[in-house]
């Protein structure tokens, strides 16, 4: 207080301080005592206001380093001055500052953000764009938002980056591109790639242009037969085989489950021509395993740019069906071949199996007076009836036990299996029946259907009693063969239940007594 006072006299003293000469000493310190309060307001209110500053800096600061994209103020050299936490994700680096972003820019996208930059400076307005950078040999593709600033200090231009990794977006977007224009089982085109396709080879410079048919032949037989997967697998092996031989700017499109379609620009008919046989020769037999399939061509040509798309697909369309009607028979007995010789390579012992019953079969038949078309069917069935077995697990075949409940369900399935493989072939369907029915049961107690009695076809009835003697007799991997006389006994027991008891004395009083 005493300093103020000393302050007032002072003051007091003064001429420039006449306004006070009026004034107590009581006055003039309450005066500078209000002075005094509001300066010190002022000071408190400048020191929350500063509290405030440095609390929105720091929030600024923790938004900007702790937001969930990456951040970038780059100087008018395009150096990094600052970046936040997942710019380091991104650039995979703590080490960005002073450093330039031109070398992390991939090579394709080094034009798009030079004029971004440019946008940027010019309008000094906010701009987006897309770009992809490089993190090693990694390639990112990132979604810049970006705006134009100036340092406050000097004016010096800056730029702020926004950025947004899009890579796994970006490579969502074009799986589904591509899946909208591929076809996802073999990968080459799909009919939506067609039309667009077509179109643009519809031009004076790229005419005639050829087009070619492929039907895979016996596709539905194989899936029905062997499943889905088999087929599928045919499928990727054909067109792997159909593309190594398609010439340069050519394409080719699925246009159906078991159809393709190949697209030829500047194609002349002996050229189209000279390609289908080529392509026939190498599909002639294509190998899966235990079957093998084959393919159908068919060709056309659009000579003009007004000549319809529908008429040259039904000239290639009519020489297909013609070269699979020619070849339709041959086709579905090559499956049945190759099943069937599968099976005897893989399990010899179903090959000696299939054999014996047939002769035992024929040799019934002969006795019973039947015609030599019978007969023969019979000798067909014998050697066909479990080709069905190609489809079964080949450990049921190794299986030193006997078979669990659901193994033996899985082994029934074999004559319906067998069933429509013959019944797909004209030179077997005859037998097709009597494959299906050759384990019911006289009683009815059989499979697949439960057939009783006359309700089962003759042969079928001969080869089921001729099969169940020769497994009886030589037995299974589980079960050693019998006597010939306790085989004979096992018929005799199983007559009326199993076995047609008049097969069965046919069977034993005249075809094995004379052996």
């Amino acid at each position: 207080m005493r300093h103020i006072e000393k302050l007032i006299d002072e003051l007091l003293n003064k001429e420039e301080s006449l306004d006070y000469s009026s004034k107590t000493k009581d006055e003039i310190i309450t005066q500078i005592s209000v002075f005094h309060e509001e300066l010190r307001y002022q000071n408190d209110e400048l020191k929350r206001m500063n509290e405030e500053l440095t609390s929105l800096h720091q929030n600024y600061e923790s938004i900007f380093m702790e937001a969930p994209i990456a951040y970038l103020i780059l100087d008018e050299d395009f150096k990094v001055e600052k970046y936040n936490v997942d710019a380091v994700h991104l650039f995979e680096t703590d080490r960005i500052k002073g450093n330039i972003i031109h070398p992390y820019l991939h090579p394709d996208s080094q034009d798009r953000f030079y004029f971004h930059l440019k946008h940027l400076a010019e309008k000094k307005e906010s701009h987006s764009t897309e770009i992809d950078i490089l993190i090693g040999t990694k390639k990112k593709h990132v979604k810049l938002h970006s705006n134009y600033i100036e340092r406050p200090s000097d004016g010096a231009p800056s730029y702020r980056l926004a950025i947004i990794d899009e890579t796994k977006e970006n490579e969502q977007r074009k799986q589904i591109e591509y899946l909208s224009y591929h076809d996802q089982l073999t990968g080459v085109y799909n009919r939506h790639f067609l039309n667009g396709e077509i179109e643009k080879l519809n031009k004076d410079d790229l005419l005639p242009m050829g087009l070619i048919l492929a039907d895979l032949n016996g596709l539905k037989l194989i899936n029905d037969t062997f499943g889905h997967q088999a087929g599928d697998q045919m499928i990727i092996i054909a067109v792997n085989i159909i593309k190594a031989y398609l010439p340069e700017g050519s394409s080719i499109a699925r246009i159906g489950g078991d159809e393709f379609i190949i697209l030829l620009s500047n194609t002349d008919e002996l050229s189209a021509k000279a390609l289908v046989k080529q392509l026939e020769k190498a599909c002639e037999s294509i190998p899966l395993k235990d079957l093998y399939l084959s393919v159908a061509f068919g060709y056309g040509l659009k000579q003009t740019v007004d000549e319809s798309y529908e008429t040259v697909f039904k000239e290639a369309e009519d020489r297909l069906y013609r070269n699979k009607l020619f070849h339709h028979s041959s086709n579905r007995k090559g499956i049945i071949d190759a099943a069937l010789a599968s099976l005897y390579e893989k399990h010899p012992q179903e090959q000696a199996h299939s054999v014996r019953v047939s002769q035992l079969a024929m040799k019934v038949g002969e006795v019973l007076g039947l015609g030599e078309s019978q007969v023969l069917r019979l000798k067909t069935a014998g050697l066909l009836h479990d080709i069905g077995k190609i489809t079964l697990d080949y450990k049921l075949f190794e299986k030193n036990l006997e078979l669990t409940p659901q193994e033996k369900e899985s082994l029934k399935k074999h004559v319906e299996v067998g069933y429509r493989l013959l019944n797909s072939s004209t030179e077997f369907a005859d037998v097709a029946d009597v494959v299906l029915y050759h384990h019911e049961y006289y009683n009815g107690k059989g499979y697949p259907r439960g057939l009783h009695e006359e309700q089962i076809p003759l042969e079928s009835r001969i080869i089921g009693l001729c099969e169940a003697y020769d497994v009886v007799v030589h037995g299974r991997k589980h079960r050693k063969g019998l006597l010939k006389e306790d085989a004979v006994q096992y018929l005799f027991d199983n007559a009326g239940k199993r076995f047609d008891p008049a097969l069965v004395d046919v069977l034993v009083n005249d075809v094995l007594k004379q052996r």
